[in-house]
């Protein structure tokens, strides 16, 4: 199992294989850095 280093979520062999995990590591990390990037705007 890999995991999303981002949110914790686990990728079984079958999801690696259609390249699943890549894609949501993709979006998933977009939307971690767009959400910090709201924090800080809100803190200034």
């Amino acid at each position: 199992m890999r995991e999303c280093p981002h949110c914790g979520k686990e990728f079984s062999w079958l999801s690696r294989a259609v390249g699943e995990h890549k894609q949501h590591m993709r979006l998933c990390e977009a939307q971690t850095r767009s959400s910090h990037n709201y924090s800080y705007s809100a803190n200034c």
